[in-house]
């Protein structure tokens, strides 16, 4: 996460979520992230925002 932060990904929280969300041996599959700000997020780093009305019941 150092170097996420160190190299402009932004704060230590959003490094934190793209790394929890990336693929490990264990779990292949990028996980998405329900955010407030997506546009926050380096392209490649799949997002939902918390106001997408396809979230609605």
């Amino acid at each position: 996460m150092a170097t996420m932060v160190r190299d402009g990904y932004g704060s230590q929280g959003l490094a934190h979520a793209i790394a929890a969300s990336l693929p490990t041996p264990a779990r292949p599959q990028q996980h998405l992230i329900l955010t407030a700000d997506p546009e926050l997020y380096p392209p490649g780093v799949v997002t939902v925002g918390i106001d997408d009305p396809r979230l609605e019941p």
